[in-house]
């Protein structure tokens, strides 16, 4: 026969008794568990159900924090899900209206499957300029700029196989011969305002602005002048120690650099600083220099030239997007 329990034999004649968990067993599938329960336990196709502003919805984990170092990236790694605000029926609530986010996620989604075949993602867009601009705003917030509104660092001067471009979250260059790199938008009209550089190991780096549609791509082997010393171009250049303008050269005293020089570039030029101090301005200010006033007339584009390696950081991009007349173009 067989021990009976309710429901059927637990210990059928024809096979030996089954033996009690050992407690190593039982602790390891107790360990199990409780990673599985915790906050830092993930896994990366997990369906996230949204009550967005009253809207539900759902999107992959891995889609929703697909951009590096955002505020959601963060918030919904799976490390804090017992912990962030729910709807009654247990579905994560953002409180945002849906017509702002749900384009956001869009664009996430269209980013994941883009292929080299296809035409290329482009920004959520808005005929509504106060959607456009709340839009803008909830994407600030979430820390999400730089994944919807992404910029790239492209060689238009030099070789190719010399230099090593790192994109986001770390754009950066690594170029073994003298070389020249734009900062440009990819898939959307909003200008790059402000941003920031920290040097590497560098045996000559200008970094400067272009006027948009006036600096052609050139990939070829051989010397080449840099920013600075092209036309419609202007610099500050950390090996001279001063200013370029179209070749023209204005030494400032005591502008030293080295490996960790931060070096920020604020409004297009209009101010530029090098560990917090300003060397240069447009406007008047002590022990500073005056940029050439014809400067913030165009559509700017920030360029650097240079052997060695520096990262780009701290981008910033005007609120609004620019007249079709005056923005950024593909070089």
């Amino acid at each position: 026969g067989c021990e009976r329990v309710e429901g059927g034999c637990i210990n059928p004649p024809h096979l030996p008794a089954m033996k009690r968990s050992s407690p190593e067993i039982e602790e390891a599938a107790s360990s199990t568990e409780k990673r599985q329960r915790s906050p830092s336990f993930q896994q990366p196709s997990d369906v996230l159900h949204l009550n967005v502003g009253g809207t539900l919805t759902a999107v992959l984990r891995r889609t929703l924090t697909s951009i590096e170092g955002s505020m959601l990236a963060s918030r919904f790694s799976g490390r804090w899900d017992d912990s962030l605000e729910k709807d009654r029926d247990g579905n994560f609530f953002i409180d945002q209206p849906i017509r702002l986010f749900q384009p956001m996620i869009d664009y996430l989604r269209a980013k994941a499957c883009e292929t080299m075949l296809a035409p290329p993602v482009t920004s959520p867009e808005f005929d509504d300029v106060r959607k456009l601009k709340d839009f803008v705003r909830m994407v600030e917030y979430f820390g999400m700029t730089a994944g919807i509104y992404p910029t790239e660092l492209e060689m238009c001067r030099g070789e190719i196989s010399a230099a090593k471009i790192s994109g986001h979250p770390r754009l950066g260059v690594i170029s073994s011969e003298y070389a020249t790199f734009t900062l440009e938008t990819r898939g959307h009209k909003r200008p790059i305002r402000s941003f920031s550089v920290i040097l590497g190991d560098v045996d000559k780096i200008e970094i400067g602005l272009v006027r948009a549609n006036h600096f052609v791509k050139k990939l070829r082997k051989g010397d080449h002048r840099g920013v600075g010393m092209e036309r419609y171009t202007f610099c500050l250049d950390c090996s001279q120690g001063g200013l370029l303008y179209e070749g023209s050269f204005t030494k400032l005293d005591g502008l030293s650099t080295e490996k960790g020089t931060l070096i920020r570039c604020e409004n297009k030029g209009e101010r530029w600083l090098v560990n917090g101090q300003v060397v240069a301005s447009s406007i008047a200010l002590e022990d500073s220099f005056h940029l050439p006033p014809d400067l913030q007339q165009y559509s700017l584009i920030p360029a650097f030239s240079g052997k060695g390696s520096w990262q780009v950081c701290e981008v910033e991009l005007d609120p609004m997007i620019s007249d079709h007349k005056t923005s950024i173009s593909h070089l």
